[in-house]
């Protein structure tokens, strides 16, 4: 199991579907940054780079149809893998936003502390 870059051409047909199948709406792909991290057919993630040292962790998701164990193992992989990469762009921090117990649990074990609780994230499509 290894972390590499996600590939339009090979990567989105299946990301896509993963997306639809935890209901989330149509995602353009306009709104993904360059830095796509993909663990074949087991989870995804963005990382994106700000005009600050902050980054922005994002979107993650795991197959629905792969085995849990090993779906977690990735998404713990994807974790790293953004820590490495947002050093090397000289990122001091990461920021994410999520509403999903496992997704909270495992950023907190990956070094992650809450800094909001109960909010609402709202995005506008221009």
């Amino acid at each position: 199991m290894i972390v590499r870059p996600f590939s339009w051409e090979t990567d989105w047909e299946a990301l896509d579907s993963w997306y639809k199948a935890h209901g989330w709406p149509d995602m353009d792909p306009l709104m993904f940054p360059e830095t796509g991290m993909f663990v074949e057919g087991l989870a995804c993630g963005w990382l994106y780079k700000t005009d600050s040292p902050i980054g922005w962790l994002e979107w993650l998701v795991i197959n629905p149809e792969a085995n849990k164990v090993s779906a977690f193992r990735a998404l713990k992989m994807i974790y790293d893998e953004a820590d490495e990469k947002a050093k090397a762009l000289g990122m001091s921090s990461l920021f994410s936003t999520f509403n999903n117990d496992a997704l909270i649990k495992l950023s907190k074990s990956k070094g992650y502390v809450a800094a909001d609780t109960n909010v609402t994230n709202l995005i506008k499509v221009l």
